[in-house]
Order: structure tokens, then C-alpha cells, then sequence
């Protein structure tokens, strides 16, 4: 199954549980930390491979127009009339992907959606994610869902604590019934529907959660959103530490992987640790090959691991030198032993350092992660084994 590549957000709600704020400004837009709480979903998206993200805007609609512009391949579609969460939906269906990840705009769910849409997303179901709820005015329809031993869902006579998370996986095929002009409710309405025609998987996870949409959610959601999101991460260097290194190595045949690494990734990923690439690749600035074939062969890299059930989150590399040609001659504050690209993953992912690690096999890549306050683990081929250690003994 190929890799999901768009999102679509749902952000036409007036928000009028939050009174005076949402006034004269969409729920979505408020700031948290000085950026727009819907900045912190389209950077979640992007983070987690989407390439593609459509906002569905409603309420004041062209105040969405300024923070699209930020971002690339970000569109706003303004609907005419109100025709609620789904009937938004619906109604611009011929833009959607066969399948894609659909949202809610006024609430955040921190869950591993790249290890869901790489590595999970083998059924042809659509999928729910849900939340185990303790705080929240749920659904009432929803309130009483049950998941089967095949995880699909279903109703029961009995009340649950599980509530929707504001996130799912849909298949375009399976909306096609619906009317485009008509009022429709997701939750009750589309939901519903999957449901009873048994077309719907359910996933629970226990991560955090939050929905801005009362006083109390937003204040919580200011004070404690960053901290709440920070995330656990092993860095490695490429070369002799993650594969062999043939001499500036950048074509695709002469990738072999060290031993035991692919199964540490593995291993990472099946615990949501982030895997990210930092790598010197000097071999740009010597002339020896350009970034677009360091790209072409990190894709490569990647694309291996998913036939292995692994991935890498992201790479940074460096193509500076001292002594490289052209614009590539000069010192960089991103070539370790300098730890720029240890400092700018830190800052795009919300990085916890001090549940991190760097993984590498010289004195440079130890240097790297001193100057970043991230404990160092030389590579060898018993690292799958302490790599495994490490993750027991700090977890």
C-alpha cells in the first residue's frame, strides 16, 4: 500500500464556548506560545510525512489565508453556507486523496501517526483513533462504541470511556454516498454510517490529548502543550554507524547496512523513540556528488527500511567543508563536530534530551552530543543489545 500524503483539517467552527475570544477570531487561530494552535497541527503533519494539507475553513474563513502562506503546499478551501464537520467534508470530496488523514482544527492528539500510516495502515478500513476519556463531554452516540476482537467498531448497551481524538484515516470510496449539499455531522452522521456498515477500525492510545474548545481546555493547552508533546529521540551518524561506508558513499547499490541496525530500528520505532540522521557529507562541497543524490539516497535508506517493518523519522546532513569548492567552501556550524543539526532537530521536533541519545562511531559525533547535553553510545556490533539496555534502564 502506497504511503498516505495528505491531510485535511476541519476549522469552520465559531467556537462560541470560548465567548469573547473567538469573537472576532476562528478557534484554530488562537495562540499558544505565541504561534496559532493550528500551526502545531501542520507542523505535526508535515513532521509526520504529509505532503499535502487542506484546511476546510467555515468562521472568518480568510483569516486562515495568512497562516497557509507560511507554509508550502498548505491550501484553504472557504465554504459558502455552513454544512457542518462532515458536510464540509463531503462537499469538497473531489480533492481528496483515495486515502487520507482527516482532522479536527481545535484539538491535539500526540500520537506516532508516521508509525501509523508507514507501517500500520495495511487493512482497507478506515480507521478512528480514539482517547480514553476522564475529562471530557463525549458524543453521546460515540460514548457507547466497543471494539471488536478484528478492531472494528460497534455499538454497545453499555456506556464506555472512549471518545474520539480528532484524528482518522478515510477512504474517498466509502464518502461517495453522501450528499454534497447537505448538513452532515462526522461524528454522528459519517461515523455512524462506517460503523453500521462495518467499514471502520478503532485504535486507542494512551497519549496526551487536548480539545480547546472550553476556557479551562485553552489555559491547560497554553501552559502545558510543549511539555506535554516533547519526544524521546536516538540521533545517528550515517556513515560506519548506520551502514558501511564505501568512500563517500551516496549510490543506491553500495548501501549495506551495519549489523543489528535494522532491528534497532526497529526496536526505536516500535517504542516511540524518534530515529533521526545527522551526517557530515562533505562529498557535496569535494564535488564528488550534488544534495539532490544525498536526498535521493536517504530516500533510498528509507524506503529499504519499510520493506523491513523500520524508518527514519529525518535526516540533516551537512554539504560544507573548509576545503570544498564553490559555495560549499567555508566552515559550518552544522559539521560536527559542531551540533547545529542536533540544534535544529531539537527545535522541529520538540526534543526531550534528556530522555536522548546520540549514536555514532568517532570523536566528532561524542563532541556533538557533548556540546548538546545528549548522552553518547559508540556503535558496535552488539549495539542492538545496548541500545535495548539503555531504553530498560531509563524508561
Amino acid at each position: 500500500m502506497s504511503q498516505i500524503k495528505q491531510a485535511v483539517i476541519i476549522a469552520g467552527g465559531k467556537g462560541t464556548r470560548l465567548g469573547k475570544l473567538t469573537a472576532r477570531i476562528p478557534k484554530p487561530l488562537i495562540k499558544i506560545d505565541g504561534k496559532p494552535f493550528l500551526e502545531y497541527l501542520i507542523e505535526f503533519l508535515i513532521n509526520n510525512s504529509i505532503k499535502e494539507i487542506i484546511i476546510l475553513a467555515g468562521f472568518k474563513g480568510k483569516k486562515f489565508l495568512k497562516v497557509s502562506k507560511k507554509y508550502k503546499n498548505v491550501k484553504v478551501f472557504i465554504e459558502h453556507q455552513p454544512l457542518g464537520t462532515g458536510g464540509a467534508l463531503i462537499s469538497n470530496i473531489n480533492k481528496l486523496d483515495n486515502k487520507f488523514i482527516f482532522l479536527n482544527g481545535d484539538s491535539f492528539f500526540d500520537i506516532n501517526l508516521q508509525k501509523e500510516i508507514i507501517l500500520k495502515n495495511t487493512n482497507n478500513h478506515n480507521t478512528l483513533f480514539l482517547v480514553r476519556n476522564n475529562n471530557y463531554k463525549s458524543n453521546k452516540k460515540l460514548s457507547s462504541l466497543k471494539i471488536s476482537n478484528k478492531q472494528l467498531l460497534k455499538y454497545s448497551n453499555q456506556k464506555s470511556n472512549l471518545m474520539y481524538s480528532g484524528i482518522s484515516i478515510l477512504n474517498r470510496k466509502d464518502l461517495l454516498s453522501f450528499n454534497k449539499k447537505k448538513n452532515i455531522s462526522f461524528e454522528n452522521d459519517i461515523i455512524d454510517k462506517l460503523i453500521r456498515e462495518k467499514k471502520i477500525i478503532a485504535k486507542t492510545f494512551k497519549k496526551f490529548f487536548i480539545d480547546i474548545g472550553t476556557k479551562n481546555n485553552l489555559n491547560y493547552a497554553i501552559k502545558k502543550l510543549k511539555s506535554k508533546t516533547k519526544k524521546k529521540c536516538f540521533f545517528f551518524d550515517r556513515d560506519n554507524t548506520l551502514i558501511y561506508d564505501k568512500g563517500y558513499t551516496y549510490k543506491k547499490k553500495d548501501l549495506k547496512w551495519k549489523f543489528g541496525i535494522i532491528n534497532t530500528i526497529k526496536l526505536l520505532n516500535k517504542l516511540d523513540y524518534l530515529v533521526i540522521v545527522v551526517t557530515n557529507q562533505s562529498g557535496v562541497a569535494r564535488g564528488y556528488y550534488d544534495e539532490k543524490k544525498v536526498k535521493l539516497f536517504h530516500d533510498h535508506m528509507n524506503n529499504e527500511l519499510k520493506k523491513e517493518n523500520a524508518f527514519i523519522n529525518d535526516f540533516y546532513y551537512c554539504p560544507f567543508h573548509k576545503n570544498g569548492i564553490g559555495k560549499y567552501k567555508k566552515n559550518s556550524i552544522n559539521r560536527k563536530p559542531n551540533n547545529g543539526m542536533l540544534k535544529k532537530a531539537i527545535k522541529k521536533w520538540n526534543i526531550n534530551i534528556k530522555k536522548s541519545f546520540m549514536v555514532g562511531d568517532n570523536h566528532s559525533d561524542f563532541l556533538a552530543a557533548k556540546k548538546t547535553n545528549i548522552k553518547f553510545i559508540m556503535t558496535d556490533n552488539r549495539l542492538f543489545k545496548k541500545v535495548k539496555n539503555i531504553i530498560k534502564n531509563n524508561d
